[in-house]
């Protein structure tokens, strides 16, 4: 997660807040500890980390 392509970035940050979430690396590739601390370097606004984080994951399922 250090460098989300600046579309994915704006996107986000835009009119697809609802429409992204977090599918990381992990366990192959990546480790957890790596993924999150290069998580805040990625600059989505405030508002976006929670819906990207997981409320649209429980939307999506039913959660």
């Amino acid at each position: 997660p250090k460098h989300y392509p600046q579309d994915i970035i704006n996107f986000a940050n835009t009119r697809g807040s609802s429409k992204i979430m977090y599918a990381g690396y992990f366990p192959m590739g990546l480790s957890l500890d790596k993924i999150f601390a290069e998580m805040d370097s990625v600059p989505f606004k405030d508002e976006v980390w929670p819906k990207f984080l997981g409320e649209n994951a429980k939307k999506l399922l039913k959660l």
